[in-house]
């Protein structure tokens, strides 16, 4: 009887220590970090891109368990790579409001120049979640001059067909003042002096118009123009 006791006893302590094994594993296994949401372009300064996505509660865990960061991803119309941003938690290029929204700046000089999609992707040491859906992002054209004789000049933006013009005397109201295929174009407004004007241009093509930047969802398409547009002065040469 004895005997059987302690081989019971033996046995019952064999199985604690196996379930605490198991235990153990279960609590080291790795984390991998959620697919974050689709990321929105919020603005856009010449090769400088601001994207934002929601924000993941879940951070403040995986910063625990190794280096946090994000992975973007462009490619261009046929699927190629345009670049890839790999920005930690330590990059001064990522940043977050810690309730709801997630920010990433990329300063690239080939997005400016031609549509492409962007994913992110979220990750903890060398363990990444899935690609987010991809956001079509078509960039507004780069203003580069404008003369004293109130032309202005702006960088090409591949597959545009032609390109819309929009004005502004206060940066807030902008109007369509005119459509070229070329990449310059005279303003026929009454200009003062040394006093500060906003422009404003589209890339248009076969199915694709510049993306206009969203500051906060649902707000006009003028406002995402105020935060982007390009300011020019009429100066004497």
């Amino acid at each position: 009887m004895r005997r059987n006791v302690r081989k019971l006893l033996m046995l019952l302590a064999l199985c604690l220590v196996c379930l605490g094994v198991v235990k153990a594993g279960a609590a080291s296994e790795p984390i991998v970090p959620a697919t974050p949401d689709v990321p929105v372009l919020v603005e856009q300064s010449g090769s400088s891109f601001v994207f934002k996505w929601n924000y993941d509660p879940q951070i403040a865990s995986y910063i625990k368990n190794g280096l946090f960061g994000y992975e973007l991803t462009f490619m261009n119309k046929n699927g190629q790579v345009i670049a890839t941003e790999n920005l930690s938690e330590y990059s001064s290029y990522l940043k977050s409001d810690y309730t709801s929204m997630v920010y990433a700046v990329v300063n690239n000089t080939a997005l400016k120049k031609q549509a492409f999609t962007v994913t992110v992707r979220a990750y903890v040491d060398d363990r990444y979640s899935a690609a987010s859906e991809a956001n079509y992002i078509v960039p507004h054209p780069t203003v580069i001059d404008f003369s004293k004789n109130k032309i202005i000049k702006w960088e090409k933006v591949a597959g545009a067909k032609k390109y819309n013009v929009y004005f502004s005397t206060n940066g807030k109201k902008f109007k369509k003042i005119g459509t070229t295929s070329k990449r310059s174009f005279k303003i026929n407004k009454k200009m003062t002096m040394n006093k500060k004007y906003y422009v404003y241009i589209d890339a248009v093509g076969k199915g694709f118009k510049s993306t206009v930047p969203t500051i906060i969802p649902g707000v006009s398409a003028s406002k995402g123009m105020e935060s982007n547009a390009s300011k020019i002065w009429l100066k004497r040469y």
